[in-house]
């Protein structure tokens, strides 16, 4: 539906780094080899963040994961914050082994925020964003009234599903350039909430309309 997703392989190698922290940081639920976890989990958004600045959002779910697995060991706290450091290190020695000016490059990154979606103003981006939206919003509502029903030890990883989500949309949303392909963020976590609805819901009907959509859209895209 959303075809600029590949288009930016800056942005398309960030989801990339993103999704392997995600993966890293929902597996801390089983409490083992954790400091290696954040430190891997810092340590790829931190790559994320070199790729496109608003990646850093994702440093959120490291901490909301601490919080939500209750690690309460101040150790932990202190890990990703090495992951950082270790990322910020390898990238000073490769500018100044190369003759780069570190300056010149600080100054380069794009920190900006835009609220402007004129560039998004198209037929095809305004279906697919309408679509995704409307799926967003109807299960997100059903994601979030079911994680009642879950198994305690679930809950924490239902809840950093539900973070990631959200943070997905404030990228899409403050993106200082829109494309479309910033939309990539959001499709992981999306399609995990909406996967989840499919699976409780039990009209039958229902969950293969919102499927054939999918299958459809795409080739309706096409011909805008």
């Amino acid at each position: 539906m959303v075809p600029q997703t590949f288009l930016n392989s800056s942005i398309l190698i960030a989801n990339l780094f993103v999704l392997l922290a995600l993966r890293r940081i929902i597996s801390l639920r089983s409490q083992k080899e954790m400091k290696k976890k954040l430190f891997d989990a810092a340590f790829w958004i931190s790559l994320a963040t070199l790729l496109f600045f608003w990646s850093s959002l994702f440093y959120v779910l490291i901490f909301a994961a601490l919080f939500l697995f209750r690690i309460t060991d101040i150790k932990n706290w202190i890990i990703p914050l090495i992951g950082v450091l270790t990322v910020a290190v390898i990238v000073a020695s490769v500018l100044i082994a190369t003759g780069y000016d570190i300056s010149n490059y600080v100054t380069s990154i794009d920190y900006d925020i835009s609220l402007d979606f004129t560039n998004l103003n198209s037929g095809q981006i305004i279906i697919a964003s309408t679509i995704i939206l409307s799926y967003f919003v109807w299960s997100l509502f059903y994601y979030v009234r079911n994680i009642k029903n879950k198994a305690k030890s679930l809950k924490p990883s239902y809840f950093l599903i539900l973070i990631a989500t959200l943070l997905a949309a404030i990228i899409i949303i403050i993106s200082p350039i829109k494309t479309g392909a910033e939309f990539i963020f959001l499709f992981a976590p999306l399609s995990i909430v909406l996967t989840n609805y499919i699976e409780v819901s039990s009209e039958k009907w229902f969950k293969e309309v919102l499927i054939w959509i999918l299958i459809i859209t795409p080739f309706i895209s096409l011909v805008l």
